[in-house]
């Protein structure tokens, strides 16, 4: 019977030359739009050129016996011998049905886990290359050699090699993806902790063979990640600078990795496409990136007790990246779009201590609330101010502020689902990812990081919104990649698209600042005034000015808590000041996998093996005892009337065993030495001189290579000779 079938590539068949053509199709025949379609007129010659005929592969696939380029249709093969291609059958056995082609991949190893214990099992594995019947032999087949194989439980000393596949923080620890996701308070909107680490990795290794496992220490690490600017990627069209594509503003990420197996290190840079939004027409979603694929050489001494020649193994984590319209980074967005409703009050929030404990910590513009702080303070678009503001407003409508969303375009996808410390000790500044275990990186550039914003790029006298938008590389993305709006534009006030750029800092310092500019209708900076003294503040993609009048004295822990989904509140309470009846949703736009993000540096991916299969473990030979017990004529494991198997299981990989009548008569010896391990040795029921024994009870005597022993009994009734 068929217990396994795989395909590759292909559920479309691409037809050049008419051979799949029937004599009742006209291929002649063409759409309002000049395309061809089927069907046939009996003459016609192939008419498509460089466009194939694209057929699916369903089971109704034949081919015409002419020639390549022939009258297509003169003379389909009707014989029984036609081709289909989803049931490509071995003709000369009957091997049951098969299955439609699926595109499944061809695996490394194929695992019957359908099996039973010291049985034999044959096997045969052919392979298939399918063809049109124009292109010569229209299937060519492998030749099928039977091998069989006799599936056993290893001897009890036996300690197999076990893999450990996880996700963990700089401290090594386990991270735990599949912790549950904090709860929501439904009156304050605030959240009861964290959200989970990221579930947005998949580890793997093929194939998964434990007796082959050699003694492993292998990880991979994020060292950084970088937003990369190159114009005509996007919608993830590859680019010299974005082998994977970017996303609709010509943006992708860059991944620095770092590997390290058993004591070496090497480093590796995967591109990432991160789409923005589903209904910007990106797809598919979620996009995947591979972080690492190490080849790891199986036990050399496993190998060779199975008579394998050189092999190895294949490490492999992959990432999976969502829209970045689900991260509570892009705040402005989700309250523009307002692709789930009532989302005004939800966003990232600030607080001091480990939880939230002020209520509505995101309502309207809000950003959160700090003790040391005079002002918390984010341009955030598209939403109202304050209750009965002058400009209300509701899903976008009746407010803009295009111009503050230009930020968000270019490095909102940095986000990610985390809870941020912020630590002022000793006079310096330390930031930690609270939720993976990670320390997050200072960079003066903008990438998955933190830096201080202290210097007045747009020179009006103070540190304002639109400063952010000189940071390396969003300039060089508002002005040449994000477009709409206001964005791109030259003429808009003191916002200089040229330049220059400007650095973050990680140390700050107290200067002017203003967090004025969130007021319908103003551009960039125009008509900006100073409201107070502080600092501008950069990290994950998210923007802030803090407004105080000295900094936070040692010993202070800020915290930033940052998700991915949605926060909304009920419809009866949204445009008051009182916001209630709080919900968060995992999926802001109900499109991809909402998987929080991955990007974060210090996190790291490890393959560990502590040591590799051997005969470490205990020997008990109590356990040694036959199968079947008694063994009446027969037993399922012979393999005919004149060859009987009668099991011995659970000894260990070497042993001697006597076997004796009740008399005290040596009946028979059988030595087992298995090398791989197995705890199974077969007798056949024959005594020294070749014949069947007698009916009776029968005593065994099992030593070891050590001296160890253990007696035991089994029974047999065979049958009369009448």
């Amino acid at each position: 019977d068929l217990i396994a079938q795989f395909d590759r590539d292909d559920t479309l068949f691409p037809d050049f030359n008419c051979e799949t053509v029937q004599p009742e199709e006209d291929v002649g025949a063409t759409d309002p739009d000049g395309e061809p379609v089927l069907g046939f007129a009996a003459g016609d010659s192939c008419p498509f050129g460089q466009q194939p005929l694209v057929r699916p592969i369903d089971g109704s696939l034949v081919f015409n016996n002419g020639s390549a380029g022939g009258a297509p249709g003169a003379g389909v093969n009707r014989s029984p011998v036609a081709l289909s291609l989803d049931t490509a059958v071995v003709s000369d056995r009957d091997i049951g049905p098969t299955e439609p082609l699926r595109d499944t991949g061809v695996p490394y190893v194929y695992i019957d886990e359908d099996v039973v214990n010291n049985f034999t099992y044959f096997y045969s594995v052919t392979a298939f290359d399918l063809n049109s019947m124009a292109s010569g032999p229209h299937t060519l087949r492998s030749t099928m050699v039977d091998q069989s194989a006799v599936p056993r439980a290893d001897a009890p000393e036996v300690v197999h090699a076990n893999l450990e596949m996880s996700l963990a923080g700089e401290g090594q620890e386990p991270l735990d993806p599949g912790a549950p996701v904090p709860g929501i308070d439904e009156l304050a909107g605030t959240f009861s902790g964290p959200m989970p680490p990221t579930e947005a990795v998949e580890q793997t290794f093929n194939p998964m063979v434990d007796r082959l496992l050699p003694t492993l220490s292998l990880a991979a690490r994020i060292d950084s990640v970088v937003p990369v600017f190159s114009f005509g990627s996007s919608f993830g069209t590859p680019t010299e600078d974005c082998p994977a594509g970017g996303d609709p503003f010509h943006v992708c990420l860059r991944m620095h990795v770092t590997v390290s197996m058993d004591g070496s290190d090497s480093t590796t840079v995967v591109d990432i496409y991160n789409p923005w939004w589903n209904a910007f027409g990106e797809a598919p979603l979620p996009q995947t990136a591979t972080l690492v694929q190490q080849e790891v050489d199986f036990d050399p001494e496993s190998l060779e007790v199975f008579d394998i020649p050189a092999a190895s193994g294949t490490a492999i984590g992959r990432g999976e990246f969502n829209e970045a319209l689900n991260l509570s980074a892009v705040e402005s967005a989700q309250n523009r779009r307002w692709v789930t409703e009532y989302v005004d009050h939800g966003g990232s929030r600030w607080f001091d201590g480990p939880n939230e404990e002020v209520a509505d910590p995101a309502r309207f513009i809000r950003v959160g609330h700090l003790d040391a702080a005079d002002t918390v303070w984010s341009p955030i678009a598209y939403t109202s101010v304050e209750a009965g503001a002058p400009v209300s407003c509701f899903g976008g409508s009746g407010c803009s502020h295009f111009e503050k969303q230009c930020f968000e375009r270019a490095v909102g996808k940095l986000g990610v689902a985390s809870d941020f410390e912020v630590i002022w000790q000793n006079g310096t500044i330390s930031v930690r990812n609270v939720t993976h275990g990670t320390e997050v990186p200072f960079a003066p550039k903008v990438r998955a990081s933190w830096g201080f914003l202290t210097t007045d790029a747009n020179g009006n006298g103070f540190i304002d919104w639109n400063d952010f938008n000189y940071l390396d590389p969003v300039l060089e993305i508002i002005r040449d990649g994000v477009g709409g709006g206001e964005c791109g534009g030259a003429d808009l006030g003191d916002w200089n698209p040229l330049g220059p750029e400007v650095d973050l800092t990680q140390s700050p310092s107290i200067v002017s600042t203003s967090t004025d500019g969130i007021q319908d209708g103003q551009n960039f900076a125009d008509g900006l005034v100073a409201t107070g003294q502080g600092f501008g503040f950069y990290i994950h993609g998210e923007r802030y000015i803090f407004e105080m009048s000295q900094l936070p004295a040692d010993g202070t822990t800020w915290t930033l808590r940052t998700y991915s989904g949605a926060v909304t509140s009920d419809e009866a309470s949204f445009e008051s000041g009182d916001p209630s009846g709080y919900q968060y949703v995992k999926s802001y736009t109900g499109a991809g996998t909402a998987t929080r993000p991955l990007l974060v540096p210090g996190l790291i991916l490890s393959w560990r093996v502590e040591s590799a299969t051997a005969a470490t473990g205990p020997t008990d030979l109590t356990r040694v005892h036959t199968v079947p017990d008694p063994y009446l004529t027969t037993s399922r494991y012979d393999l005919a009337p004149s060859t009987k198997q009668l099991m011995f299981v659970n000894l260990p990989s070497a042993a001697t065993l006597r076997i004796y009548s009740v008399s005290g008569v040596l009946v028979d010896i059988v030595n087992h030495d298995d090398p791989t391990g197995g705890g199974r040795a077969v007798w056949d029921l024959r005594n020294r001189n070749n014949q069947f024994v007698a009916s009776g009870v029968y005593f065994f005597h099992v030593v070891t290579p050590d001296g160890d022993e253990h007696v035991g009994k089994f029974t047999i009734l065979n049958r009369s000779s009448n």
